[in-house]
């Protein structure tokens, strides 16, 4: 079958403008005869057919699929882009048909491994006309691969890879089994006749018990995994509990996956509450590690490979007079996401700078610092950031496969292993076992922690 567009731009709502202007100046390009074809959702989707049939159905029709990427992008909620491409690079993780063409729009804070090795085409200011035409140009010359095809052949020129099978790790923990139940119970209006809103409902809750179990209020009905007819967790004070659904999540997920992904980042923060890994309150899904009271430096132990090792997760950062200027702390974007009907951990490491191991600095030269950082990292570096994290998120629970996460009486259980994407060939003398690279990238980082290539934090 014939591809009824050249190029399918996959882009944030949030870059509109950008990409319908890329789209309009794409369009006016011909190749070969007529003018590029360009699918963009902005002008080729039609709100009475089906949202997720036609983006399908249009990335499978396009020859290419431009990943228009800025900060935007990549950021957590990100379903639509998340689907896109991963989608596309699944089938080529390599990119060889070179059929996915990244496009960097805006400087990136973090770029995920699957995308951040593939050459980018740079529309970043001055460079947007220029970018333009070499976008232009690939779709003139680049050949994707068909079907007829076979896989170690690309344009008429051989690959010479090994005969032999290599995995792609991903930053995504499979979640095993979700809570079985999912409650919802109607609220009970407080004395002044209103329905209680969350944040009063909180309040009220640590104040009688000490602690609020995770919950969401949607349309004055109260939605958790904690039954609310229990009086073990205090939501029976607030909820006609006898009037109270109880559905099975597999069920519920149909019409309301977004709640139990809610409910499940939730449950996570409390997950990691007792391990002194705590939420920022700057971003979304971004947790790091606490510094020890003082503060003072954290270290922990932990098995990297075969062997156990100490890890700082905690330390000063001191100018030439020994005085402390910043805190530096491991820290991670750990979120419950859905792909394909599945559930998955996404982890992506990162790093925090306090002022006083507490306060969070912000604002462009912090980020652009901590970019600096991360993306000068090597995959081992990257693979044991990753490693480190789902071993930490299963701390002190023996199952060898997976760990779970508390919800109510019920558990989430996922696997502690990452995700992989299998590819047909790879190099031979190329392949490392992941111990042995654990086990060098723990001495390497120990080593080098807090030092931070063009570091200016005054």
């Amino acid at each position: 079958m014939a591809p009824e567009y050249d190029i399918f731009i996959s882009h944030r709502t949030a870059d509109d403008n950008l990409a319908v202007k890329l789209a309009k100046d794409l369009a006016t390009i011909k190749i070969n005869g007529p003018n590029i074809r360009v699918w963009i959702d902005n002008s080729n989707l039609e709100k009475t057919s089906s949202t997720v049939a036609q983006i399908n159905s249009a990335l499978e029709k396009s020859r290419f699929v431009l990943l228009l990427m800025t900060p935007s992008y990549f950021e957590e909620g990100s379903g639509w882009t998340e689907a896109e491409w991963m989608a596309t690079i699944a089938s080529d993780p390599m990119n060889r048909a070179h059929r996915i063409i990244p496009v960097l729009a805006e400087n990136c804070p973090y770029i995920p491994a699957l995308i951040g090795h593939l050459n980018y085409i740079d529309l970043r200011g001055k460079e947007y006309k220029s970018g333009v035409k070499e976008i232009g140009k690939l779709l003139s010359s680049v050949e994707t691969l068909k079907s007829s095809i076979p896989k170690n052949k690309l344009a008429g020129v051989k690959i010479e890879g090994d005969n032999i099978s290599e995995e792609l790790r991903l930053n995504l923990l499979k979640v095993e089994a979700l809570p079985k139940w999912i409650y919802v119970a109607p609220l009970l209006p407080l004395s002044n006749g209103k329905i209680p809103t969350k944040n009063e409902m909180v309040e009220m809750l640590i104040e009688d018990i000490g602690f609020a179990p995770a919950f969401r209020v949607l349309a004055d009905h109260l939605i958790s995994f904690h039954d609310p007819r229990s009086d073990q967790v205090g939501l029976d004070a607030f909820t006609k509990h006898s009037e109270t659904i109880q559905y099975l999540t597999e069920d519920y997920i149909a019409n309301e996956h977004k709640v139990v992904i809610s409910l499940l980042n939730m449950e996570l923060t409390k997950h990691f509450r007792p391990f002194y890994v705590f939420p920022d309150k700057e971003k979304r899904g971004r947790y790091h590690f606490a510094a020890n009271p003082g503060p003072a430096e954290r270290k922990i132990s932990w098995f990297a490979g075969h062997r156990s090792t100490e890890r700082t997760v905690v330390k000063a950062l001191r100018a030439q007079d020994d005085t402390i200027e910043s805190w530096l702390h491991q820290s991670a974007y750990v979120s419950f996401l859905m792909i394909d009907e599945s559930f998955y951990l996404k982890l992506r490491p990162t790093w925090v700078l306090t002022t006083n191991g507490e306060e969070i600095k912000t604002g462009p030269l912090i980020g652009k610092l901590i970019s600096k950082w991360t993306n000068a990292e090597r995959n081992e570096s990257v693979f044991y950031h990753l490693h480190f994290w789902a071993a930490y998120l299963a701390r002190k629970q023996d199952t060898a496969k997976t760990f779970s996460i508390r919800c109510g009486s019920q558990k989430c259980i996922i696997r502690r292993n990452l995700c992989a994407v299998e590819i047909p060939s790879g190099i031979s003398w190329d392949y490392q076992e992941p111990s042995d690279s654990l086990e060098r990238a723990a001495s390497e980082i120990e080593e080098t922690f807090g030092i931070l290539p063009g570091l200016d934090i005054e």
